[in-house]
């Protein structure tokens, strides 16, 4: 329902999200003064320089405060530990079981505590922005070429932070094991996003397509995802052209020819690689922006969050 005054509250974290938080923050003065809103902002820090000098990713309360907004702006989170060189990953045990990416509690926690099960990547081309290919810059792709949208289940698969290690027959810790877990719920509920998208790109003049993007060649639990899919899709969306794609071969075929994609629905991971290898025709990742989004909360973030 719209307001005439909305609770944002500002993430910036670290590195270039300082700078992107600032300007994105113009953008939303203009808006405001353009359609007669009002934004109170609130800036939380954290990330990884927060990190090394409090020994915590983000202030106390901070999960609470985020829940309480209409909206959350993410800048960007990872840092370089000036001493070791390396990227700051929190303690083992403080506050994760394993070594997360310290601002792992602001994109991954946030996704997961409120909810927000739809990654929604825009992959829009706009006039006049050029591509850097092989160190040189040129209009590779046309605009009118470039404008689908991919849909990335947000929530489980790879990315819910959970591992075990591998052992012998002995007990010798001999590797480790990170589990890809995909639900019934879950998968229904992403692939229903997707088509519900579709069904009103559609009344605006795109073709009412939805590819679904897996490895499930390989991956049994791809396969169910895709399974899951097409089940749907049959049921719920009969006026729907629905599509499966290989993950690798679609890397290619989203490079050679974008116009041939409406809405892209696909598991957390192929998600997010398709995503970012999408980014090349938008003019490289700074061109880039998503949304998380759930039934009550949304965050919004450039797609090179960390």
């Amino acid at each position: 329902m719209p307001k005439d005054r909305y609770h944002v509250v500002t993430l910036p974290g670290d590195g270039i999200g300082v700078e992107v938080i600032g300007q994105a923050l113009r953008v939303l003065e203009a808006a405001a003064r353009r359609f007669g809103v009002e934004f109170e902002f609130t800036e939380i820090p954290g990330g990884g320089a927060y990190y090394l000098e409090h020994g915590r990713e983000w202030p106390e309360g901070s999960e609470e405060r985020c829940a309480e907004a209409d909206a959350i702006l993410l800048g960007a989170v990872g840092a370089i530990d000036p001493e070791t060189k390396r990227v700051v990953f929190t303690k083992p045990g403080q506050p994760y079981e394993t070594a997360q990416l310290a601002g792992y509690a602001q994109v991954i926690g946030n996704r997961q505590r409120l909810g927000l099960f739809a990654n929604v990547r825009p992959v829009k081309l706009f006039p006049g922005v050029q591509h850097q290919i092989s160190g040189s810059f040129s209009q590779v792709w046309d605009p009118d070429k470039v404008d689908y949208v991919i849909v990335r289940e947000n929530t489980e698969e790879a990315y819910t932070g959970r591992s075990s290690d591998l052992t012998d027959a002995e007990g010798n810790v001999i590797g480790r094991q990170t589990p890809l877990e995909v639900t019934r719920v879950a998968t229904e509920r992403i692939v229903r996003y997707a088509c519900d998208l579709a069904r009103q790109r559609k009344e605006q003049g795109y073709p009412g397509k939805v590819t679904c993007v897996t490895k499930s060649n390989i991956i049994g639990a791809h396969k169910y995802f895709e399974q899951l899919f097409e089940e749907l899709i049959a049921a719920e969306y009969p006026e729907l052209t629905a599509e499966t794609a290989l993950f690798d071969a679609f890397c290619m075929w989203q490079m050679r020819n974008p116009e041939d994609y409406d809405v892209v629905v696909a598991p957390n991971l192929v998600g997010d690689v398709i995503s970012d290898n999408a980014a090349i025709t938008q003019g490289g990742l700074g061109m880039a922006a998503g949304g998380n989004i759930g039934a009550e909360h949304g965050m919004f973030e450039p797609i090179h969050g960390s």
